[in-house]
């Protein structure tokens, strides 16, 4: 993965996050952490903002937690399911925001799909429906033998969002064949 694809789906949302056990490292926003073990160990803001292009100017905008333990959805011995998922090739567009679903032939999980772009390179890459059995769901990326290499949360609509009336309409249309592979809610 390379940092700038990174830093680009992290700094839009001004959280971030370094998360580590003493041997590895995961870049986070609260919502996607990268395995991030080809850099130095990060031991500041000013260090974490440095390989992120952040400026000083730029960083008092952002919340940032250096050293921050690993969520269990990250260890390697987690007490959690893997579920191998597909990422479909239909995109979902909601209020200006785009989703990539991954599905099971059963099950839909959609995520922002700002935070697939570091994965892009990889050809390798493997996804999972990471859960604990009841109600947290997560997408891993896996890559031979390096592992775990990232974890995306899903989006949870509610069912009072509008979003969630038009996922019976997303759900339909995944796996189908489209003009242009995006389903645009917007319009």
């Amino acid at each position: 993965m390379k940092i700038n694809a990174i830093a680009a789906a992290l700094k839009k949302d001004y959280n971030l996050i370094v998360y580590t056990d003493g041997y590895t490292q995961y870049l986070s926003n609260g919502a996607a952490a990268y395995l991030a073990n080809n850099l130095p160990p990060i031991t500041s803001a000013e260090q974490l903002c440095a390989i992120l292009g952040i400026t000083d100017e730029q960083e008092g905008k952002y919340n940032i937690k250096i050293g921050e333990p690993l969520p269990p959805v990250l260890h390697r011995n987690a007490t959690y399911h893997d579920r191998p998922m597909d990422k479909s090739e239909l995109s979902v567009k909601w209020h200006g925001m785009q989703y990539t679903a991954f599905t099971d032939n059963i099950n839909a999980i959609f995520v922002k799909s700002q935070y697939l772009t570091p994965f892009k390179d990889i050809d390798e890459a493997i996804y999972y429906d990471r859960t604990d059995g009841k109600k947290e769901h997560f997408i891993t990326v896996a890559a031979g033998m390096i592992g775990l290499i990232g974890v995306i949360c899903p989006i949870n609509f509610s069912k009072n969002d509008p979003m969630s009336k038009e996922l019976s309409k997303i759900v339909e249309m995944i796996g189908l064949e489209t003009e242009n592979d995006m389903l645009d809610l917007d319009e």
